[in-house]
């Protein structure tokens, strides 16, 4: 992974890192997130594991569903479904 990408997603972590603490919310950052893969998240909030990803534009699908839905259900085949709402902590 290269230094851009590395910010970006450090970035990504101190903002939703803030957004929880702004709420009142009990966060933890995981040691060296992303380094080794060794838990699997880069947060936790309210002692649950938390991933957190940025992408450039590859949600813009949900972004225009959630205009006028309140939560999007999709699944990939043979996946669980997953519920995508705006985080409002």
């Amino acid at each position: 992974m290269g230094k851009k990408s590395r910010d970006k997603g450090y970035r990504g972590e101190h903002e939703a890192q803030q957004i929880a603490e702004a709420a009142g919310l009990p966060v933890k950052r995981s040691f060296m997130s992303g380094m080794f893969e060794k838990d699997g998240h880069d947060l936790e909030i309210n002692s649950r594991p938390v991933s957190v990803k940025r992408r450039k534009n590859g949600m813009d699908m949900f972004y225009k569903e959630l205009e006028k839905n309140d939560y999007v259900l999709f699944r990939a085949d043979n996946r669980p479904w997953l519920k995508v709402k705006i985080w409002e902590p």
